[in-house]
């Protein structure tokens, strides 16, 4: 037997022999204290030297105490460390475990069904529209959302085209786009399926929008610049040096072989010389360019009566004018001339051509409708619609 006292509270201890070195905890204040070997331990409970201890009654020694009993759950520090880690983590578990489960399913179900990973709160903890409307209302809200979408986007894409006179074939890529987003805006699961009705819906919403703008931006447009005053601004088309005709030789000799274009010419010239008031000119002028799409016969220049051309009123102002302008043609003919006064005024000729030409287009109401339609297309249109597809499908299909 093992006899000392324990270091924090002077305890007398006693353990048997095979617990030398090891330790255990005291039986009074529960502190750890190392047992010392047997030599130690006689030294340490050995009497001291009588003059060492003052003359007063010894108190009686406290009953001696044997902590054997209550040894056998004692390791030593490092082993009561790793244990009671083991048991903190036990306890961790535990805890997260009864957060897990919180509620029972009675009252999960009534507070309602939990959020998928597709229609999560935002970081404000607002709630997202799926989430506000019964699962049944989803879809038809949603399409109803994106028809909404193509509507107001038709709306914009007409404006800004009669604004800026163009037909903003970009806006092909907005017109897939919003009505997407529309789409997705009630709808929780993203799937191929989603996308390929999304694709469709945009299809059909960019087909009405380019009807809608052919017939309300391009048309417009069109029947403007067929009725624009051009032969106000002859002198400033005449000063672009690019358009004057230089190097156009080879592609002006049909416009001087053709008697009607060749009178025009001559009117044109007129005009130049402030002979002839250009509205006028130019009132005289369309209607014989809408029904010249074929030469005409040279020989009406020749002689004093001059056939006047189709749709011309035979007005004695307009006959003297048409007389004037084809002796002009004559004379040019005689010193050589009429291929350089053609190439001279060939620029604003083109223009009064193509105003005849639309404006014969715009007549005819299925002709003018093909005509505009088919002007709201080009080849970065094309572009704009893949571009629009494929952000539509990627919208669609991917969280």
């Amino acid at each position: 037997m093992i006899k000392f006292r324990c270091k924090h509270c002077s305890q007398k201890l006693g353990v048997d022999d095979k617990y030398a070195g090891r330790h255990v905890r005291c039986s009074k204040c529960k502190e750890p204290i190392q047992v010392p070997q047997p030599a130690a331990a006689s030294v340490a409970v050995s009497p001291v030297k009588r003059e060492s201890i003052p003359k007063t009654p010894a108190a009686p020694d406290p009953p001696e105490t044997n902590v054997f009993d209550g040894l056998e759950d004692f390791e030593d520090d490092e082993e009561a460390r790793r244990m009671e880690a083991i048991q903190m983590a036990r306890q961790d578990r535990t805890s997260r475990k009864a957060r897990a489960v919180k509620f029972s399913p009675k009252e999960a179900k009534e507070k309602g069904p939990a959020k998928s990973s597709s229609n999560r709160r935002s970081g404000s903890g607002m709630m997202s529209l799926a989430d506000m409307v019964p699962p049944v209302l989803a879809f038809p809200l949603s399409l109803l959302t994106s028809l909404l979408a193509i509507g107001i986007v038709t709306g914009i894409w007409i404006a800004a085209s009669r604004a800026a006179e163009t037909r903003l074939g970009f806006f092909a890529i907005i017109a897939f786009v919003v009505p997407a987003f529309g789409l997705r805006l009630f709808m929780v699961n993203r799937t191929v399926l989603m996308g390929m009705l999304g694709l469709i819906i945009s299809l059909g919403g960019l087909g009405v929008a380019k009807v809608a703008v052919a017939n309300y931006a391009v048309k417009p447009y069109y029947v403007k610049i067929s009725n624009e005053e051009i032969l106000v601004n002859m002198d400033k088309i005449l000063a672009d040096a690019k358009a004057s005709g230089k190097g156009q030789t080879d592609s002006i000799k049909p416009y001087a072989q053709n008697g009607t274009y060749q009178i025009c010419v001559a009117l044109l010239s007129m005009v130049d010389d402030g002979q002839l008031d250009p509205v006028k000119a130019r009132g005289w002028m369309i209607p014989m360019l809408k029904n010249t799409m074929a030469p005409t016969d040279y020989s009406i220049l020749l002689g004093e009566s001059t056939p006047m051309p189709k749709n011309i009123e035979s007005s004695d102002e307009k006959k003297e004018a048409i007389a004037t302008a084809a002796g002009m043609v004559f004379d040019w003919d005689e010193k050589k001339l009429l291929l350089q006064n053609t190439k001279k005024y060939f620029p604003v000729l083109q223009k009064l051509i193509t105003q005849a030409e639309h404006q014969k287009i715009l007549a005819d109401s299925d002709k003018s409708f093909k005509f505009c339609l088919v002007q709201t297309f080009g080849f970065l249109d094309i572009l704009w619609i893949l571009v629009g597809m494929g952000l539509t499908f990627v919208i669609l299909t991917f969280d």
